[in-house]
């Protein structure tokens, strides 16, 4: 039984794939052959440049595909000495992608603002599909424009079409690699990419569909919500999903996207509780029950903070208006004269008499005399 130093496996760029634990494990085997089992869908072209180059430079490296790889997971191997693959494993190619999704109204200069922003990332997207179709074309030493247009057609390879390309070495048919099966999972996350479903048995005969993605009910109850005179099937952003139909009719689905990050968001990312989100090239999310139940409790708890707001608003309207009644009752009562005033300050006090009124001047004059005579 193979005896792998590393497996990566899910995301490109997740905890299971990442450049982390590849250049740990290349640094622990300095001089040694490192085998490496790749079984992935997909992901961060940036992650797959960046392992790819550690590969190259670490210089002995085996890779072996086993399952269901795409994408990015391909991209990772092409700096490797050496690649297998097993008889059932399955390999797909396809053109860059990125996430386009814009909701809100625009004027004309806007509009062509926004289209101008497209044409750029158009052009962004052509160089990465010719740097990425140039490294291709390096392994499996063909002409560039073929891998460009194998990248644009899309659609999976069995084993020895990998061989044949050239992407691979060697097909090997080891006891321990498990033959790929179909899951409702696997065929919601793959339709959710939009990447095609392969014609491979599902593991439960019963299972030939997939389940709508979180973020279309999401979106479809919050475009209801907002625009209830809307129809069903009206201004909502759908997300590919495998239907019902046969095996056939199914890997017929349109491709050449892969999984992209999305900008950040962080007042959603807070009411999530996540970091960050991924989408596929036209804006679609899946989200987890528990991120669905977070954002619940957050509307929930904005909801009951916006009603003691408004419950304070109405008291302070409720206060403002029986302090202009009084204002308006204090202006209409008459107001009371200066000697009224005056006479009040000094009633109850005793009035002297004529007497000791004249006294009291004769001493002041007194007392004005003696301080100018002395």
């Amino acid at each position: 039984m193979t005896q792998y130093h590393l497996h990566l496996k899910g995301y490109v760029g997740g905890t299971d794939f990442n450049t982390e634990s590849v250049l740990a494990t290349l640094a622990a085997n300095p001089d040694a052959e490192v085998s490496v089992l790749v079984d992935s869908t997909g992901g961060q072209l940036a992650t797959a440049l960046s392992i790819s180059s550690a590969f190259h430079r670490h210089g002995k490296v085996h890779v072996h595909f086993t399952g269901m790889n795409a994408s990015a997971a391909t991209i990772s191997s092409l700096g490797a000495q050496r690649i297998s693959m097993d008889a059932s494993a399955l390999y797909l190619v396809h053109k860059c992608s990125m996430a386009v999704f814009e909701w809100a109204s625009m004027n004309a200069d806007q509009l062509q603002e926004y289209i101008d922003g497209l044409a750029e990332q158009k052009t962004q997207m052509d160089k990465l599909d010719s740097h990425v179709a140039a490294m291709y074309a390096a392994r499996c030493r063909k002409p560039q424009a073929d891998l460009l247009a194998l990248m644009k057609t899309g659609g999976w390879l069995t084993a020895s079409e990998a061989k044949e390309w050239g992407f691979v070495d060697d097909i090997t048919d080891y006891e321990e690699d498990i033959k790929p099966h179909m899951t409702e999972e696997l065929a919601t996350a793959l339709a959710t990419a939009s990447i095609p479903i392969p014609a491979i048995p599902y593991a439960d005969p019963m299972s030939q569909r997939t389940t709508e993605p979180l973020l279309s009910r999401l979106i479809s109850a919050l475009t209801a919500l907002f625009h209830p005179a809307m129809k069903a099937d009206e201004g909502v952003v759908k997300t590919p999903e495998a239907s019902a139909q046969s095996q056939e009719n199914i890997q017929t689905q349109t491709t050449n996207t892969t999984i992209t990050p999305m900008k950040q968001m962080p007042k959603l990312e807070a009411a999530l509780k996540t970091e960050g989100f991924t989408a596929n090239a036209e804006g679609s999310v899946t989200l987890t029950e528990a991120q669905l139940q977070s954002l619940e409790d957050h509307l929930t708890a904005q909801e009951t903070k916006i009603t003691a707001q408004e419950g304070q608003l109405t008291e302070r309207d409720t206060r403002i208006t029986q302090l202009e009644a009084e204002v308006t009752a204090l202006k209409g009562t008459p107001a009371a004269t200066s000697p009224a005033v005056v006479n009040a300050q000094h009633e109850g006090e005793q009035q002297p008499t004529a007497a000791e009124d004249y006294l009291a001047h004769v001493n002041s004059a007194k007392e004005l005399y003696d301080l100018v005579g002395g």
